[in-house]
């Protein structure tokens, strides 16, 4: 729940528990979680959608006191400012060459023969070394997921024992 009381979190798994409950009941506590959402008051209540409530509330409080961070208070925050290697990553120019490189690969794994499933088209010159490479299509090579992991371990094995 924000501290400006303009959102809350509402949990699917609410209606699982509420499913059983007669109609009126449940409309009852749906007009209860909003109600408590906007104001933190609860009023007039039935005995038993109170008892339904009283176990949805509580969750509500817990997640209200518990601000998952985010924008300026989040680890990951750059300034507000998009991540440039993740936007070239998403732009169309990057999709071209992926898909230049699958392309000429077969949409085969050039290291264990494996056709289709999860490829990965990887740089041989590391994308954010040579930057002057990121769209050249023999700079790039197709790898299944599994080998591509195991290659980025094994590169980052080798740069240890190198520096």
């Amino acid at each position: 729940m924000s501290t400006d009381n303009r959102s809350f979190i509402f949990n699917l798994d609410w209606m699982e528990v509420l499913k059983d409950y007669p109609k009126e009941v449940r409309y009852e506590v749906l007009d209860a979680i909003i109600g408590y959402a906007q104001s933190g008051e609860v009023h007039g209540l039935s005995p038993i959608a109170g008892i339904a409530f009283m176990f949805i509330m509580r969750e509500m409080d817990f997640n209200k006191n518990h601000i998952h961070p985010c924008g300026k208070r989040h680890w990951n925050w750059k300034g507000g400012v998009s991540d440039r290697n993740h936007s070239i990553r998403e732009s169309s120019v990057y999709k071209k060459w992926r898909k230049a490189v699958f392309e000429r690969d077969g949409y085969r794994c050039q290291c264990c023969g494996k056709r289709g499933g999860k490829l990965n088209a990887h740089h041989i010159k590391p994308f954010s070394l040579f930057p002057e490479s990121r769209f050249d299509i023999e700079n790039g090579i197709t790898l299944c997921k599994k080998c591509h992991i195991e290659l980025h371990k094994t590169e980052r094995l080798w740069v240890k024992k190198v520096f």
